[in-house]
């Protein structure tokens, strides 16, 4: 009983820290606490209020911290799923390197697979929970604030393509096995899967190209900078090309329409297989039956 006491009086000791280095987060950032119609005036007419500096950034970028019930939410359930998915991927990479019986071209997908999620996961969600418990200021300079654009973008791409190429190779093997045999090998495998990582890295390029660490600045059409209104975000991208737009084109509708295309033709080969040797079955057991007919009527003569 005084363990379980302890135990309660640690996490809400525990509790109380988080909230209490939350509030200094926030700084009087909350949008509960604005001049709301400061805000409006920053923003229609484009001129300087008397707003504190954390006011003034807020209502440009909005609170420094979001809600702190959602963002302990948020951050569990990330929490969760980033120990899951880092300790599961490296057990398959771990798993797969020691089993020389386990290097075949489609464990050499799955590997490249749990790589591309293992660097994802990284250099990618640990950033996006801590957004949510400090926006801004960004305290980690310029060249990783184009890193992390970079290798998060890239390693998700390759996530997608490596899907892609392993249900091709599966499309392969149940509709044209003959094809299949002829040129299978690991060499073939490890070069596409280089193929893959170069593909994805230069179409990733543009988005490190245009995320850069933007500024407030104060007073409004100044030249005095805030620095801990730092911020690292993908900002004046190009008009006539939109990124976002055809990322998601290329590398999330068209890669799930090809995979449905493939699945759905494996499923209609499998299933004419199926009906076939079926069919054959049936055919060979009549076939059967008239010839042990035919032996009992020659019998019967005899």
């Amino acid at each position: 009983m005084d363990v379980f006491y302890m135990s309660k009086m640690g996490i809400c000791r525990m509790k109380r820290e988080i909230k209490e280095q939350a509030d200094q987060y926030r700084k009087g950032a909350e949008l509960d606490r604005f001049d709301m119609n400061s805000c409006a005036e920053i923003e229609m007419n484009r001129t300087n209020v008397s707003l504190d500096p954390w006011n003034y950034i807020a209502c440009f970028y909005g609170p420094q911290m979001q809600d702190l019930q959602m963002t302990l939410l948020i951050t569990i359930i990330n929490g969760i799923i980033f120990v899951t998915g880092v300790l599961g991927n490296i057990a398959v990479c771990i798993v797969i390197i020691k089993q020389p019986i386990l290097h075949t071209a489609t464990n050499y997908y799955l590997f490249n697979l749990a790589v591309s999620d293992v660097t994802l996961l990284i250099f990618g969600l640990p950033n996006d929970v801590a957004m949510y418990w400090h926006q801004y200021p960004w305290p980690l300079g310029i060249f990783f604030c184009k890193f992390r654009a970079l290798i998060s973008e890239t390693a998700s791409y390759v996530s997608v393509l490596t899907v892609v190429a392993f249900s091709t190779e599966r499309y392969i093997a149940i509709c044209y096995p003959l094809y299949l045999r002829a040129i299978s090998g690991l060499q073939r495998a490890v070069w596409i899967i280089a193929g893959l990582w170069i593909v994805s890295f230069f179409c990733a390029l543009p988005f490190a190209a245009y995320t850069v660490i933007t500024y407030v600045t104060y007073p409004y059409n100044s030249t005095n900078i805030v620095e801990e209104s730092a911020m690292c975000a993908m900002v004046n991208q190009p008009k006539n090309i939109p990124l976002t737009e055809l990322s998601s084109l290329i590398f999330f509708i068209v890669p799930t329409v090809i995979i449905a295309v493939l699945y759905c033709n494996m499923g209609i080969t499998i299933a004419k297989a199926s009906r076939a040797k079926f069919e054959n079955k049936v055919k060979g057991s009549i076939h059967r039956k008239n010839k042990k007919h035919q032996s009992n009527k020659s019998i019967i003569r005899m």
